[in-house]
């Protein structure tokens, strides 16, 4: 495995490093925010997140910032390999897990972001690095592993807006297992909400940095100049609820230049257009709010907006992420298979449920956090792209991957399973003397009643009964 990791590290790092960095005008906001004082409001609420702009502040150069966000995903990708390799009690299912993982990491659409000074490559880490921390907590809670969670949710909000709503629908997911777990285990129960509460707070202070720096408000324009302009009902349901220049917004979108082939008609009006002052300023103080309730008052818009052809999104280099890639870089060559298309992920979709149904997967927590995180990943994708009008494939690249890393590890499990323990005395020589993390274990693990060591357990509980030697609660 070692050997395999550091062919991984290598790739990872020469993709990476090999050619010169991909600067974009984004690139630039990062360097001017990270010129200013670090104690700054303008540092850590400034036009853009604030990990980003630390990464420039402390690397101090294009070329050392691939560098450390090279290494950052050589260690996260590392960490979740071995993470789900270890659920495994053969040698030959580890490896094969941990080389699949890696391999997975290689692929285009995940690489390409290490050659630009962008956030997409420390965003893509942290999603991995919060399959890893999940896994880890769900097969054995407890307060570091929370607090190690906690971590990671607040190093992904800081890195790109969009996994606020990432954080929050996880919050919520929280919140309901915590809810019903605090009625079997009190313990879990409490851990869950600490966690979910915690979760929270931290969409709450990402939230307010979003805000206070008027980051939504530019989202929400090139929303308006894509999806609303363009057509004269739309404008006119805002007009209705407080927008002003309605007719010359209408007499502009008249106007305009039809679009080419297969691209969206954009009616865009600079802010600093001396004639539209009044839409401006409505745009920055109720421009968010209004589009909020126009998403309220049309529940269908969220998805068959995104399903309407040509694309509603401008400055989309038609939704080829190779786009953003380094002119001189080599391929993996496992893109094909582990990155596949929409028709063969349904396929592995379809797989991953029936071997999990099989097998008995679908009873393990670990399991079913990563189906709530293949959920939320979907759910990321719809809200990416409604959020932002232009860039989309771009925007929404985070939900991709926890889709799809999310279908992998699903099937990956429903094929190999998870470890068994052969017995009460392996589970010891492991370190793991604690009978109720056993017992936890026994419970919400698919292959429980296969497990040796949990038929033990159970069958010395039944015949001794809840002893200090067994602190065990039903």
């Amino acid at each position: 495995m070692i050997l395999i990791w550091f062919a991984f590290a290598w790739f990872i790092l020469w993709q990476a490093t090999f050619g010169p960095a991909s600067v974009w005008q984004d690139s630039e906001s990062y360097v001017a925010i990270a010129a200013h004082p670090l104690w700054s409001t303008a540092f850590w609420a400034g036009t853009y997140p604030p990990l980003v702009p630390l990464f420039v502040k402390l690397t101090g150069s294009d070329s050392g910032f691939l560098k450390d966000q090279g290494l950052l995903a050589v260690a996260v990708w590392g960490f979740l390999a071995v993470t789900v390799s270890r659920l495994q009690s053969t040698i030959l299912s580890r490896l094969a897990i941990f080389t699949i993982l890696l391999a997975f990491a290689t692929v285009t659409p995940i690489v390409l972001w290490n050659r630009s000074v962008l956030s997409e490559s420390a965003s893509l880490s942290l999603i991995a690095a919060l399959f890893a921390g999940l896994i880890v907590l769900t097969r054995d809670p407890s307060w570091p592993k929370i607090l190690i969670v906690i971590t990671i949710a607040a190093l992904m909000v800081s890195t790109r807006d969009s996994q606020i709503w990432t954080v929050g629908m996880l919050a919520v997911c929280s919140t309901v297992y915590a809810v019903f777990a605090l009625r079997k285990d009190r313990r879990l129960g409490t851990m869950s909400a600490v966690l979910a509460f915690s979760l929270f707070a931290v969409v709450a202070l990402a939230s307010w940095g979003a805000q206070h720096s008027k980051r939504d408000v530019v989202s929400v324009e090139s929303v308006l100049d894509v999806r609303v302009f363009p057509f004269p009902q739309r404008v006119a349901w805002f007009a209705d609820h407080g927008m002003p220049q309605a007719v010359a917004i209408d007499n502009l979108a008249a106007q305009a230049v039809p679009p080419k082939p297969g691209q969206a008609q954009v009616v865009s009006i600079s802010n600093t257009d001396p004639s539209f002052k009044a839409l401006t300023r409505w745009e920055r103080e109720r421009g968010p709010s209004t589009f909020a309730w126009w998403v309220v008052t049309h529940p269908t818009f969220l998805i068959a907006e995104p399903l309407v052809r040509p694309e509603r999104s401008s400055n989309d280099a038609n939704g080829n992420l190779i786009y953003y890639a380094g002119l001189k870089r080599v391929d993996a060559p496992f893109t094909f298979v582990l990155w596949p298309t929409w028709w063969w992920l349904l396929v592995a979709t379809t797989a991953a449920a029936v071997s999990a149904t099989v097998s008995g997967a679908w009873r393990s927590r670990t399991w079913r956090v990563i189906v709530v995180l293949t959920a939320v990943g979907i759910l990321e994708m719809v809200v990416a792209w409604n959020a932002d009008g232009q860039e989309a494939a771009r925007h929404a690249i985070e939900g991709f991957l926890e889709v799809r890393l999310g279908v992998l590890l699903l099937l990956l499990l429903g094929i190999f399973g998870t470890r068994k323990w052969r017995s009460l005395a392996q589970w010891k020589r492991h370190g793991r003397n604690n009978w109720n993390a056993l017992f936890n274990y026994c419970r919400h693990d698919a292959d429980a009643d296969r497990d040796l060591a949990c038929l033990e357990m159970f069958d010395a509980v039944r015949k001794e009964g809840p002893t200090p030697r067994h602190p065990i609660r039903d």
